[in-house]
């Protein structure tokens, strides 16, 4: 019977007797023997993460091969591991029980050792760009970092560990959030690091500093990137002696630096960091791949502020200096289309494009995305051109514009397939879809319509705003065109697109109404939203939009109330919607909170009949977390602060199960302020408490209504 398993006998106490009988048969056979090797191999997948562990971790300096084998069939006898499709998996328990045996020197000495091996790999994948290799480690590096660490031994091995595991996730799976965290607490080692503990600890911390400017320019947190990136190169410029990691890290840095400058149009600081960069170049010993790779940034940025000449001439210059390297590059070749189409060689630019590949299902989540937006860039420059030679009195031929459009088709496509799909991945593809019709409009196509422009510029800057990127550089462009235009989005939209607005239910009195009334969301917004996102997803966003548009105009209910109403309508939908007590903390960039302190207290009903504490709601079939009582902090901010943009949409967060969010404090990042949440199980009880408070039928009155709008909203065909 699997570990010995008996009536009355506990899972611990068999697994500990299973255990027990693998040392007994280790310690009575020869050192070289499947059982010695057992033993081994067991106590090392003990230190591991439990699921998918590779036989070569798991058998990390012993014998490969068939004595490898040998222990595994060993081990499988008495159902202590469980080898399936190439890795292996053991249960907690099991590895609780040997943990528990081991020596504390023996894991301290195993631990560094797979710390060592780990960052070694790691290292490996992102320069092979060896990203199913990277996936399957990921998890392991993370567990090995997290249990040294909480042993007290963290040291500049476990700093190597959690960056290059930080930049393997941004990479793999594109979770900024996560990637940030584990950057943080490399940084948390160097400076709490007595001497001699973290081996060239200036080293460290600059190195780390620019994964986390790369990170946070990928959040579009543009500042902080700056000062992270300044910090890096500054401690890096300081040494006397770099290698060629240590190069490769200076350069990312003034890489880092020079993006942020060009997100924030400092032309002055983008001079100046590609000044640095340059004499970096000049003066030291960069391999070629890691030369072509600054050079691209440099043509990009080019590209960016319009100075299509220097940006040609930097091209030219990286096809000279790595000729092998640059002419498999692919984005060597979408930034040499760009620059040709926006000076008008349109022709010379789609016959670069027709011919570059897209990536295989095997290639990494921000390789995906960032192939994605070049497919979305190389258009927008072929309708630069177009409008250029119309300026000139050239025409454009329809079947170039029509070429662009299947690239932005095509972007579409590709990041639906490997990503997530969310409001803040697909808004910039909306907006180049409006630019794309203003260009037929403007040049004068039989297919361009102004209407249209209007419609997809709208769609466009709802999606920024649901994602809480309403600052950024195309968003603001959306916004000034729809302001020019003097375009009343509600109905103008919705008479073009054909789309009826339901009726606003008004709302009982459920508690603390707050200063201001809840600003109006356009029924059409709602509309895009649930357009915008995966198939599996939209009843979801389609509630969210639904939410956020039936409180419009009217007082804020207490979180409770809305939060109940949300998952009953999610049951009518046919999803679960489980509710969770949280705090949340809005932090602003300067590290003062947000006042907001009702959201931070335990549910609870006060003696004047007001509710407080904040409710959020799990979604385990779409596997998101949504926050729709994030809509009533408008409330509290005037509609015109910048506070109260932060609230013009739920917080909606991707959540594998619900397990993943206990003992941690998911956060997330809307207009330059930092929501961080904690998760209160132990607070279920006075949850149930304000719940019996809540007028039911009101919510369930409420809750119909939702669902009834959501529905609509998933149903409704915007291209109809």
């Amino acid at each position: 019977m699997p570990l010995d398993y008996r009536p009355g006998v506990t899972l611990t106490a068999a697994v500990t007797l299973s255990v027990g009988k693998v040392l007994d048969r280790a310690l009575q056979s020869s050192e070289d023997s499947p059982q010695r090797l057992a033993a081994e191999l067991l106590a090392r997948c003990a230190l591991l993460a439990p699921d998918f562990i590779p036989l070569h971790l798991a058998t990390l300096d012993l014998p490969t091969g068939s004595a490898a084998y040998g222990a595994v069939a060993e081990l499988r006898r008495f159902s202590l591991i469980d080898p399936r499709d190439g890795v292996l998996a053991i249960h907690r328990i099991v590895q609780d029980v040997i943990r528990a045996m081991l020596d504390g020197d023996a894991v301290e000495v195993m631990q560094g050792r797979f710390q060592f091996e780990l960052v070694t790999r790691l290292v490996k994948c992102q320069k092979q760009q060896a990203w199913a290799e990277a996936a399957v480690l990921i998890e392991h590096a993370v567990h090995v970092a997290h249990n040294v660490r909480g042993s007290g031994n963290g040291d500049g091995n476990t700093v190597a560990l959690l960056a290059n595991v930080a930049g393997a996730i941004m990479n793999v799976h594109g979770d900024l959030l996560r990637s940030e965290g584990l950057l943080r607490e490399a940084l948390d080692i160097v400076e709490r690091a007595g001497d001699g503990v973290v081996d060239d600890p200036v080293y460290r911390r600059a190195a780390t500093m620019t994964t986390l400017a790369q990170c946070l320019l990928n959040q579009s947190r543009f500042e902080e990137a700056a000062e992270a990136a300044r910090t890096g190169w500054t401690l890096l410029e300081g040494m006397e002696v770099l290698n060629g990691e240590g190069l490769e890290h200076l350069l990312l840095a003034h890489e880092s630096d020079m993006r942020a400058a060009v997100a924030q149009d400092r032309y002055a600081d983008i001079a100046r960091a590609s000044t640095r960069l340059e004499a970096v170049l000049r003066r030291e010993d960069v391999e070629p791949a890691i030369a072509l790779r600054t050079r691209l940034q440099q043509a990009q940025v080019l590209v960016w502020i319009q100075n299509w000449d220097d940006a040609a001439l930097v091209i030219d210059q990286a096809r000279a200096e790595a000729p092998t390297d640059a002419e498999a590059n692919t984005e060597l070749r979408f930034l040499d289309a760009t620059i040709r189409a926006s000076t008008g060689r349109l022709e010379e630019a789609l016959a670069i494009t027709a011919e570059i590949p897209e990536p295989d299902e095997r290639t990494a989540m921000t390789i995906v995305r960032h192939h994605a937006d070049h497919m979305v860039e190389a258009p927008h420059a072929v309708m630069v051109g177009s409008l250029n030679r119309h300026e000139k009195g050239l025409a454009t031929e329809a079947w170039m514009l029509q070429a662009a459009e299947s690239m932005i088709d095509r972007a579409e496509a590709l990041l639906r397939a490997h990503t997530e799909a969310g409001p803040e991945v697909l808004a910039p593809v909306f907006q180049r879809r409006a630019v794309l019709a203003m260009t037929r409009y403007l040049v004068g196509h039989s297919d361009g319509d102004s209407k249209r422009v209007r419609a997809l510029m709208h769609e466009a800057l709802g999606l920024f705003e649901a994602a809480g990127l309403g600052h950024v550089a195309l968003a603001t462009t959306a916004r000034r065109y729809l302001k020019l235009g003097e375009l009343d989005t509600q109905e103008k939209g919705s008479e073009y697109l054909g789309v009826i607005a339901p009726p606003i239910v008004p709302l009982p009195p459920s508690g603390d109404a707050g200063t201001y009334r809840i600003s109006e969301f356009p029924w059409l917004d709602a509309v895009t939203l649930a357009q915008a996102v995966p198939p599996e997803a939209r009843l979801l966003y389609s509630l969210v939009g639904a939410t956020a548009y039936h409180l419009g105009g009217q007082a804020a209910p207490s979180p409770a109330f809305l939060s109940l109403a949300f998952a009953a309508a999610l049951r009518s939908l046919g999803l679960d919607g489980q509710l969770l007590p949280a705090t949340l903390r809005v932090t602003r960039g300067d590290g003062s909170l947000l006042d907001l302190p009702k959201w931070r207290l335990p549910p609870m009903v006060t003696e004047d009949g007001e509710v407080l504490g904040h409710v959020a709601v799990w979604c385990e079939e779409a596997g998101r977390l949504v926050d729709p009582a994030l809509l009533l902090g408008q409330s509290r901010f005037g509609p015109d602060t910048a506070e109260h943009a932060i609230f013009r949409a739920p917080t909606v967060l991707p959540v594998p199960g619900l397990d993943a969010l206990l003992g941690c404090s998911p956060a997330t990042h809307r207009e330059g302020h930092l929501l961080a949440y904690e998760f209160r199980p132990d607070w279920e009880g006075q949850l149930g408490k304000v719940i019996a408070h809540v007028n039911g039928s009101a919510v369930a009155d409420f809750a119909q209504v939702l669902s009834a709008s959501a529905t609509l909203a998933a149903s409704t065909d915007l291209q109809a």
